[in-house]
């Protein structure tokens, strides 16, 4: 009988960076997280307080989603403007636990607000238009959440990973309606950022790095990387 090493296969060197950008995005989303919460424990009033989370997350869920968008053509971007070549399976690594942040911080927005800002009250998500919209991306961003998980995906028979997490877009445009919509969303704020956005969505169509350069480092879109 063979005796098997009990020890956790440590990561090889080519997995680490991958894994440290991914865990520098986990941890600014916990540490934006405490933030807010540190925050609200230090306003004395309840009904501001309730308020403050609750936009606070929001608001966050939002950023590390609007990053996960334009994870790619930032980077483009930078390839473009220095000739330096980027890692694709760092950026997927990011990319990933970008949009994993957003997720989890989009259900504590959802809720906080549902719970305790709008007192678990269904009968308001059905009647505001930005309530639904806001209950329709938190669903597809879980859903998305869900099969960022390859042991996940493994038991659904999952294979068109990249073409379903396109759904991103969707919760994107959800999330946009939502922030239009709500009466206390700075509406010049949102379209400035949607704007931005969209501008950096444009750096897609530049041109692409030589193909040696591609071909060196490209590395398989792996949601357990």
């Amino acid at each position: 009988m063979t005796n098997a090493d009990p020890s956790p296969a440590r990561p090889s060197r080519s997995q680490r960076p991958r894994r440290r950008v991914a865990w520098i995005a986990y941890g600014t989303a916990t540490a934006a997280t405490l933030v807010i919460w540190a925050v609200d424990w230090s306003i004395p009033w309840v009904a501001e307080r309730e308020l403050w989370l609750s936009r606070a997350s929001g608001w966050a869920a939002c950023t590390a989603l609007a990053l996960t968008l334009s994870m790619t053509p930032l980077s483009r971007a930078f390839v473009w403007a220095t000739a330096r070549p980027i890692s694709g399976a760092q950026i997927t690594a990011l990319r990933r636990a970008l949009g994993i942040s957003s997720a989890w911080l989009a259900l504590l927005h959802g809720a906080w607000s549902f719970v305790v800002y709008l007192d678990a009250a269904w009968t308001a998500v059905s009647y505001w238009p930005y309530l639904r919209a806001g209950l329709a991306a938190l669903v597809v961003l879980l859903v998305l959440l869900s099969t960022s998980f390859a042991g996940f995906n493994r038991r659904l028979r999952i294979r068109l990973w990249k073409p379903l997490h396109r759904l991103s877009y969707i919760a994107g445009l959800l999330v946009f309606q939502h922030l239009l919509l709500a009466p206390f969303a700075p509406k010049r704020l949102v379209l400035g950022l949607v704007a931005l956005l969209l501008c950096i969505e444009l750096a897609r169509f530049l041109p692409r790095r030589s193909k040696g350069v591609e071909e060196r480092d490209r590395e398989a879109c792996d949601p357990a990387t």
